[in-house]
């Protein structure tokens, strides 16, 4: 047995209240949600204002890929800074705190300069005039004019705080994904398999120090041990799955989801979807309050502001949801990703998959309406909207990897349809590069 002793990251307030780091999260070597623009392999992180805690527990935090940290995808307005309150009881409760309107204070550091200073050899004018062909080189004025580390000419170093955007501060003041990538490369590598990493930045305070990351932990990323990885490169066929998509998000199996919320092609109406909301919205709240995930599922996209588009749901009309899957609509609406809706799929975790069978390059992907239609449905006296339960929970299966991902068919195990025929198919592919070669 060890005991590891680590100091606290931060810093106390003006006030010497609260104690908090700029901020704090978590990154991972593969990101469950990638955006159409970056890849699963690129990585991410998920951070927020003050101590990590606020990531853990899933309060507002950010997500972004390391491979685009300018993309930030959370909620909307300024974060809430977790701290620790220096004046409370130890031992109590109330130990942590939630302060908002904080971020600006949280986010005071002292910026890069911007203006290059120059060694005391360079000089001050350009004796160029004529370029290699004999043509008169004109200056503009002021070009020749540089700063000198200890002439009188230098202007005063700024050495107060600035409070800068969280973008900024991502994107250009700390390289903060670029070291993060370094270290999940570094600890990949250590532990051979994917790792997440638990880290906190403290920004500069004075003109004098520089920026801190702090490694708090590294691990193994979650879900990658053992069997519960679900890795699988191969989609069932029709006749095993009731819903196969190539572009899934999320990883691991969703489990305890008996009950099915739909809106199938034929009941779509785009010039009712405020009503379709409303119905779904009735059945969300009487699942929630028993307790109950499901699977939803639809055309359009859901969360969509155009409500021709899709089903205009708030995140408050859905959030007893455990899986989602869009299906295409005729002109092919896009998914919900970089919408506040598709933020709220990656804060909880949430599996998503879209189907489009018609696209060319897609056509594995499964997605029946008419086996739920076939199914007994719960009366809520809707119009739209179906609600079937089921006698035994569905197998829900999504690769983060590959993004694949599955709803098997009651008494179509996952395992035998999809693992062992998967790997088996990839033998035969094995076999066959190698006799090839």
């Amino acid at each position: 047995m060890a005991v590891i002793i680590q100091k606290i990251v931060g810093a106390p307030d003006a006030d010497n209240r609260y104690f908090y780091p700029t901020l704090a999260g978590v990154a991972n070597s593969v990101d469950f949600y990638p955006q159409p623009h970056t890849s699963s392999q690129h990585g991410c992180a998920q951070l927020g204002l003050g101590l990590g805690v606020s990531v853990v527990e899933n309060t507002p935090a950010v997500h972004f890929s390391l491979s685009d940290p300018r993309t930030l995808l959370g909620p909307s307005g300024e974060l809430p800074v977790t701290a620790l309150d220096l004046t409370a009881t130890p031992g109590s409760d109330t130990l942590l705190a939630t302060l908002s309107d904080a971020a600006p204070l949280a986010l005071r550091t002292v910026p890069k300069p911007r203006d290059i200073t120059l060694d005391q050899s360079a000089k001050k004018s350009v004796p160029l005039t004529t370029d290699v062909h004999g043509e008169r080189v004109v200056f503009k004025g002021g070009y020749g004019d540089v700063q000198q580390v200890d002439g009188s000419d230098a202007p005063a170093a700024d050495a107060g705080t600035t409070s800068l955007p969280l973008p900024q501060i991502l994107a250009g003041e700390v390289p903060l994904a670029k070291a993060l990538s370094f270290l999940l490369r570094l600890g990949t590598a250590g532990l051979g398999c994917p790792v997440e990493i638990e880290f906190a930045v403290q920004a500069r305070r004075a003109a004098g120090e520089r920026h801190q990351l702090h490694v708090l932990q590294i691990r193994p990323q979650a879900h990658f041990r053992g069997k519960d990885s679900h890795r699988f490169q191969f989609l069932p066929s029709r006749e095993y799955a009731a819903v196969a998509s190539t572009r899934a998000l999320g990883h691991g199996k969703f489990e305890n989801i008996s009950d099915v919320v739909y809106v199938s092609p034929e009941r779509f109406d785009a010039n009712e979807t405020a009503g379709i909301a409303q119905e779904i919205s009735a059945i969300n709240a009487r699942l929630r309050n028993e307790g109950r995930r499901y699977l939803l599922m639809a055309p359009g996209r859901w969360g969509s502001k155009d409500a021709t588009t899709g089903i205009p749901v708030a995140w408050p009309d859905i959030d007893a949801s455990a899986v989602i899957v869009e299906t295409a609509l005729e002109d092919h609406v896009p998914v919900s990703q970089g919408s506040h809706f598709f933020q709220n799929i990656i804060s909880f975790g949430l599996g998503y998959m879209t189907v489009d069978p018609t696209a060319p390059s897609q056509s594995a992907e499964t997605a029946d309406y008419a086996f739920w239609d076939s199914q007994s449905d719960v009366s809520h006296g809707t119009k739209y909207v179906r609600h079937v339960q089921m006698d035994e929970p569905l197998e829900i299966v999504v690769d983060g990897q590959s993004r694949h991902g599955v709803v098997m068919r009651p008494g179509r195990s996952f395992e035998v349809y999809v693992s062992q025929v998967g790997a088996f198919m990839q033998m035969q592919q094995d076999q066959n590069s190698s006799g090839s070669a």
